[in-house]
């Protein structure tokens, strides 16, 4: 194994900030944890791993001292697989910076993409378009007419996906319903489903992996949920024709429902009474009843203070696993599809003690994900000063002590770290 302070010295660089040991000192000062790059140098060690098929792999790690951390929150301590080696095509091994999507699950990130195409295309294989293929950007006044439709915003995010290799997940389909829609008859509605989508699907064929066909269609605000009640609960041939429409356009592509406020078995009490149980059983009677739906998107926006308790976090992780379980068996995948972890409601807690905290979450949850079965993770959004939940315009949810993300001004916090670990160590059902 050949030595990376020799091989590769620019991972040992101390004065760039972007290289490996100065990013990892500045999410532990962020964290409260006051180390040196020299220490990290002296402590690192290497240790032999094998993926989920068995490969060798080795990481160089680092051990901080637990004595370090507050007491409540040494089970964060270490290792923390910083560099990572394998082997190429002929045998050679290779040092390279550890980064999130090495480790046999897609990683994907949403918004702001010129900003952080060099991020995204570094830590993940996947890239979320979160508003782009909304139908709202097709030209509402026309939306009828898909000859004159405005393709020119999904065009430029297939492209960005494409040019860095990244799959690309299209969200959402059906997603609010433009004014016009609301005076057409049933059946006017029907054919606009179909033909929007067959639209939209067949144009991108090949290029868009995933697609959430429609998202929070029970939700009690606005027009989001227009369809649904619309038709009624009992009525879901428009979402069956939905789905069966896109399933026809591009047969490949893997078809999700997306929500939020449905993670756990019981219904969060900041939730809506019972929600996620009436989701649960909307997709069985779908399956039941024939609708290609491939997946549930599980958007994942946590909120901290929920889990200031270790019983409360661990009662959370069960539940949440008990919930994938369940879906796994009506043969329908879980996906996390818009994970954030925010902080807003700790504004008066010391910022040490968040960044902890929200590490924890990010890490324990990971965790029972993958040990759940999922294989496909999102991260809405890749920097705190990014994400919806900083935006002025997400109106009573905007907090600037939100602080959702695992980066702040493009550098990894601790959350990262906690995540990054996860993965490395993460053992594989």
């Amino acid at each position: 194994m050949p030595d990376p302070r020799v091989t590769n010295p620019e991972l040992f660089d101390l004065r760039n900030p972007d290289a490996p040991i100065p990013q990892f000192v500045n999410a532990m000062k962020m964290a409260g944890i006051e180390i040196t790059p020299e220490q990290v140098v002296q402590g690192i060690t290497y240790e032999d791993l094998k993926d989920k098929d068995g490969n060798l792999f080795v990481v160089a790690v680092y051990n901080p001292d637990p004595s370090l951390f507050p007491e409540k929150y040494r089970d964060l301590a270490g290792p923390i697989p910083l560099m990572i080696a394998t082997r190429g095509e002929n045998g050679e091994w290779k040092w390279s910076i550890n980064v999130l999507k090495n480790h046999g699950i897609t990683i994907g990130f949403s918004g702001w993409y010129p900003n952080n195409i060099q991020i995204i295309k570094k830590e993940a294989n996947r890239l979320l378009s979160a508003w782009e293929f909304i139908f709202d950007n097709y030209n509402p006044p026309i939306i009828s007419q898909p000859e004159k439709y405005n393709f020119s915003e999904a065009d430029n995010v297939v492209n960005l996906a494409r040019q860095n290799n990244l799959k690309l997940r299209a969200q959402d389909l059906l997603y609010g319903i433009p004014e016009f829609v609301k005076q057409m008859t049933d059946d006017e509605i029907m054919q606009f489903i179909q033909t929007y989508i067959r639209t939209v699907v067949t144009r991108y064929q090949g290029k868009v992996d995933q697609w959430s066909v429609a998202n929070e269609i029970m939700q009690p605000w606005g027009d989001s949920a227009f369809s649904y009640n619309h038709f009624g609960p009992n009525n879901l041939k428009w979402l069956d024709l939905a789905f069966k429409t896109a399933h026809e356009a591009d047969p490949s592509a893997t078809l999700i429902l997306n929500d939020t406020g449905i993670e756990f078995l019981e219904t969060n009490p900041r939730w809506l009474p019972n929600y996620s149980n009436r989701f649960y059983n909307l997709v069985k009677t779908l399956k039941e009843n024939g609708t290609p739906i491939d997946a549930v998107g599980f958007q994942m926006h946590l909120y901290a203070e929920d889990y200031t308790d270790q019983q409360k976090l661990d009662a959370a992780i069960q539940s949440f696993k008990k919930n994938v379980q369940r879906y796994r068996e009506l043969g329908v995948e879980v996906i996390i599809t818009e994970w954030d972890v925010r902080l807003g409601a700790l504004k008066n807690y010391p910022s040490e003690e968040r960044a902890l905290l929200q590490a924890r979450i990010y890490g324990r949850f990971l965790r029972a994900a993958i040990e759940s079965g999922i294989t496909d993770v999102t991260f809405f959004s890749v920097n705190d000063e990014d994400s919806w939940l900083e935006n002025p315009n997400s109106g009573s949810m905007t907090d600037i002590n939100n602080d959702p993300c695992l980066f702040s001004n493009k550098k990894p916090k601790f959350s990262y770290y906690a995540v990054l670990r996860t993965l490395t160590y993460t053992v594989w059902p």
